[in-house]
């Protein structure tokens, strides 16, 4: 993970300056003194990027910089080693860098897991007042509610990732349209700062600072009856980020999403909400699931002392290298947690239920006897029908569309890093002669919501109108 991307997972939306991104410190609060470059700092043929606050000493800002590893050592207040794990860097490879990071060493007799304080949230300090905040996020959440509400295709969407209609009326998942502009639809919409309850401020080139609203579906988190977050997963990818899938509304609070029980004798980690809703359906009498929003996510003071005390944490986060190397943190701090990861070939649970995985049954696998729990009716009656549904899949709507092209042109598309590369293969005399269905191959692999969104549930390889439907 380079600077932006662990800037951005810890919830801030810099705006490109340039060569480099601009937002708030996470130190000072300074809101656009915060610099970042994500190019900079190459080392090992990668690029680490390199963060900068104001102009050091001599100007406005708190003068820390560094790089990523620097980045987690001041604003998560991790050991240099810990750092190392949690960007995906061996130390062992760069003993050039460790008296650079190195921290003081702790008497041997001393040494042991390190201390973890859990946090407690609030709204960033850009918003000064709360209750407009709270107030127009839930005119927001409530129009886009309605909206899915009446989008019989979106639910049909949740309800192909194990989220019915009532987990989405439970959680209030709503559907954000946005805006067409010039003929492009799914585009952001803006609401400027103090609309929002956000202190008035300008940027460099003198305009007022917006509230940026993507389109793709909203995922609220609602405690207590208090909004605290706005997390939307994207409909079309972010052109700054193509591998941004989520985006957090400016002045939300980064508490841990959570299904609610906190006296349950079990917990589960995934790392996208999503997940965590889809097994609130499926075992949510037996086990509370808890998202962390990113896979370095740490449990929070709402959380934390209720999951030490429990019998059982299953560590769900992805089955990638972050994953692994996350998962370290959890055994140290928690002996009561198992590295639980999704059934393979599944990255995460919510490929795992896609695959026709009995969520319930995988769950209860990873728990003492003593907490297992058989199903309602009700439950093996949803269970019968996911799998019906799984095996009388048909493609329809932008996914057939897709398969028919491909058939036509006898083309195929490449599925590569896990989903982040995708490439179309045409033959280049079928492309001359056949323009506007080339072009519509490219909008439907790279714009499109529900193609993408069926191609992203692939493995990587190569697929043609044969193999591209799940079997």
């Amino acid at each position: 993970m380079n600077v932006l991307e662990i800037y951005r997972a810890d919830g801030h939306d810099p705006l490109r300056a340039g060569d480099e991104w601009q937002g708030p410190c996470p130190a000072c609060g300074g809101d656009d003194r915060f610099c970042v470059r994500e190019n900079a700092n190459h080392k090992d043929g990668v690029a680490r990027g390199w963060y900068h606050c104001g102009h050091g000493s001599g100007g406005n800002g708190c003068g820390k910089s560094g790089d990523n590893i620097q980045y987690m050592r001041d604003f998560h207040g991790m050991g240099y080693r810990e750092a190392c794990d949690h960007v995906g860097i061996t130390p062992e490879n760069m003993q050039s860098d460790v008296n650079r990071y190195s921290a003081p060493r702790m008497p041997r007799k001393q040494q042991g897991p390190q201390s973890h304080t859990p946090k407690t949230w609030e709204h960033p300090p850009e918003v000064v007042d709360v209750a407009t905040w709270r107030e127009h996020g839930m005119k927001f959440v409530d129009a886009c509610h309605e909206a899915l509400l009446g989008r019989q295709k979106s639910l049909d969407w949740l309800a192909g990732r194990g989220i019915p209609l009532e987990m989405v009326v439970k959680y209030k998942l709503g559907l954000h349209i946005g805006k067409t502009r010039k003929g492009e639809e799914w585009e952001p919409d803006f609401r400027p700062w103090p609309s929002w309850g956000l202190r008035a401020e300008k940027k460099a080139n003198n305009r007022p600072r917006m509230i940026i609203l993507p389109a793709g579906i909203v995922v609220p988190w609602i405690t207590n009856g208090e909004l605290r977050r706005i997390r939307i997963r994207l409909a079309k990818p972010n052109p700054q980020n193509p591998k941004e899938k989520y985006h957090v509304v400016k002045g939300s609070a980064m508490d841990l999403f959570h299904t609610g029980n906190l006296k349950a004798a079990a917990f589960i980690t995934t790392e996208t909400e999503l997940d965590a809703i889809m097994i609130d359906n499926a075992a949510g009498d037996i086990i509370t699931a808890v998202g962390l929003g990113t896979v370095g996510g740490k449990p929070d003071a709402v959380v934390a002392g209720s999951m030490r005390r429990s019998v059982r944490i299953l560590n769900a986060i992805d089955f990638d290298e972050a994953g692994h190397k996350a998962s370290g943190w959890w055994e140290e701090q928690f002996p009561n947690c198992r590295r639980w990861p999704a059934p393979r070939p599944a990255k995460d649970p919510g490929e795992a239920w896609q695959n026709g995985v009995n969520i319930r049954a995988w769950v209860m696998a990873g728990l003492p006897v003593s907490l297992h729990r058989d199903q309602t009716p009700t439950q093996a009656e949803k269970q019968i029908a996911h799998r019906a549904a799984q095996q009388a899949i048909a493609p329809t709507g932008e996914v057939a569309e897709l398969l028919e092209l491909l058939k036509i042109s006898g083309g195929n598309i490449t599925r590569s890093e896990e989903g982040v590369n995708m490439r179309i293969n045409l033959d280049e005399d079928w492309r001359e002669a056949n323009q506007k269905k080339a072009a519509r191959i490219t909008e439907l692999v790279f714009l499109a919501i529900d193609a993408g969104d069926y191609l992203a549930t692939l493995p990587d390889g190569v697929y043609s109108a044969r193999n591209m439907v799940r079997k």
